[in-house]
């Protein structure tokens, strides 16, 4: 069954209203990135990549855990 999610942009930040458990939640604009990515299929690697494309100058970063952390809250909120 298809959550029903009501998006809306505040400023830099997204609201996300889970209109199944009546939840508001705030995303920032890297965990909305991580939200639309789940949303089209990518999974962590293929999150990991597309992040590092758009943020050249961080190659070097190792951010994997922080995206899988991010999916796993996203998942605990019935967000995705």
């Amino acid at each position: 069954m298809k959550k029903q999610i009501i998006e809306k942009k505040l400023h830099e930040d997204t609201m996300l209203f889970n209109v199944d458990d009546n939840q508001l939640h705030i995303l920032n604009p890297t965990a909305h990135l991580i939200y639309q990515l789940v949303q089209q299929g990518y999974d962590a690697n293929s999150i990991e990549n597309e992040i590092k494309n758009r943020f050249k100058n961080h190659q070097h970063i190792s951010i994997h855990s922080d995206i899988q952390t991010c999916m796993q809250e996203l998942k605990e909120k019935s967000l995705i």
